[in-house]
């Protein structure tokens, strides 16, 4: 189906939708007024807007919000990394992406990560994959206290380098962990991991950044750091960015692939077209420094 046939099929989802709210209103209206004579006859009409809102029009909704979606997400990362259709849920990115990227807590309970639009591409040799995460930590404010669990929410991104860089570290914002969890995290779990020194004195200020304790040298490169500062300089999110080898993961806490979708006017191709994740791209710059060094390092 074309872009155009598409659009056409999205703006009649949408008077669908708009049908069911025009009709929606006058049974709620008639619930209030009918209060004044008679209480009974009010009850049954509120209970029947409820029902209605709850069986018809909710649904209706949340359908024509996930194919808006959809459709965004097709037209511009997708068409960006020749992907299929986003999955329902995190495709490729698994709870054992998570964990195994040593970066964010996630609590060691079954079902402690939930990954939506799940997406898997291809940019310049580099495998991407990408989705929207919610990860679940528990944690106490005092050392006995009652458990209370915390929700990061953001794009978790999962790219393939085509070499093998030597490095392990981890570069996070400030922001993107709370404190107390994120030291609680490294010092319990991640113990082989020690906050390191950073040599970039602008980062210093908004990142940490961890380093295997046996291997002290490790830290990015001037280049690597010029892309962390461009990132952090643009996104409005917190970037948390793990590397293992040939292996760069990235969380952006706060940013996401479904952007919200407005239901007070038709979609229209602007808003299709929209890039909900332009930090891709400097993701993807990080990824081929990155991989210029890998193969600027091995033996001639």
């Amino acid at each position: 189906m074309s872009d155009s046939e598409q659009l056409a099929a999205l703006q009649r989802e949408y008077r669908a939708y708009r049908l069911r709210v025009f009709f929606f209103l006058p049974l709620l209206a008639a619930a209030g007024i009918s209060t004044f004579w008679n209480r009974y006859a009010a009850l049954v009409l509120l209970g029947g807007a409820v029902a209605y809102q709850l069986l018809s029009l909710r649904p209706r909704q949340n359908r024509y919000t996930d194919v808006v979606v959809q459709e965004n997400l097709r037209r511009t990362i997708c068409r960006q990394l020749g992907a299929q259709e986003p999955a329902a849920d995190g495709g490729a990115i698994t709870e054992q992406t998570v964990r195994a990227a040593a970066l964010i807590p996630l609590d060691e309970r079954p079902q402690a990560l939930r990954a939506v639009l799940g997406i898997t591409g291809e940019k310049d040799g580099l495998a991407v994959m990408l989705c929207d995460a919610t990860a679940a930590e528990s944690f106490r404010l005092v050392e006995k206290g009652r458990k209370r669990v915390h929700f990061n929410c953001g794009c978790w991104v999962h790219i393939l380098l085509p070499q093998d860089t030597g490095c392990d570290w981890r570069a996070l914002d400030k922001d993107s962990v709370p404190t107390p969890i994120r030291t609680a995290f490294f010092s319990s779990r991640h113990s082989e991991l020690e906050d390191a020194p950073w040599p970039d004195p602008v980062l210093r200020e908004k990142y940490v950044l961890y380093r295997p304790v046996e291997r002290p040298e490790q830290a990015p490169s001037d280049a690597v750091c010029s892309q962390l500062r461009l990132l952090a300089g643009y996104t409005p999110g917190y970037a948390a960015v793990s590397l293992q080898g040939k292996t760069l993961d990235i969380f952006l806490r706060a940013r996401f692939l479904a952007r919200p979708v407005s239901l007070k006017a038709p979609p229209a191709v602007q808003q299709l077209d929209f890039d909900p994740l332009p930090e891709l791209a400097y993701l993807l710059r990080l990824a081929k420094v990155l991989s210029q060094e890998a193969s600027a390092a091995q033996p001639r």
